[in-house]
């Protein structure tokens, strides 16, 4: 076995507990309709994930997307190849597919972006109030009158 560094070993495992994903297909052209297919499948996770606030969900739909990659990265097939070898309808439907993704990738990044001004939102809320707690409860047990009180 040819010398492999240990990263590129790690981008090839499976990081879940699942068995490796396998990209079906007879030919080159149709495993990567399949894998375009599984990203797009994917990435419809994600949004419902992120609509729901599931972030269980989100993470298993972000673990595929990884684990999809991976198996695409097995394949060891040219794009720019396939894209040469395949007549006008077959690349019309990639393309659709590939715009349909970008799309859901679009709204996903839309949520996401959402989220985190929400979230950004309340962090500052919660840091105000904890200034504020914070100040309350460092005031003494009773008032003592200042110098200048008692000085007049």
């Amino acid at each position: 076995m040819p010398f492999t560094h240990f990263w590129i070993m790690q981008l090839l495992t499976p990081q879940s507990d699942r068995a490796p994903v396998r990209i079906e297909g007879s030919s080159d052209a149709e495993r990567y309709r399949n894998t375009l297919n599984r990203w797009k499948a994917a990435s419809e996770s994600q949004i419902t994930a992120l609509e729901a606030a599931d972030w269980d969900a989100f993470g298993e739909a972000m673990t595929y997307k990884d684990e999809v990659l991976v198996a695409w990265g097995r394949e060891g097939i040219e794009v720019a190849t396939l894209e040469k070898a395949a007549d006008a309808a077959t690349r019309g439907e990639w393309a659709a597919l590939v715009e349909a993704i970008g799309e859901l990738d679009a709204k996903a990044a839309d949520i996401i972006q959402r989220v985190m001004a929400e979230l950004r939102g309340s962090l500052r809320q919660f840091e105000f109030e904890r200034r504020v707690m914070r100040s309350y409860q460092s005031l003494p047990e009773q008032v003592t009158p200042s110098y200048h009180d008692k000085k007049y």
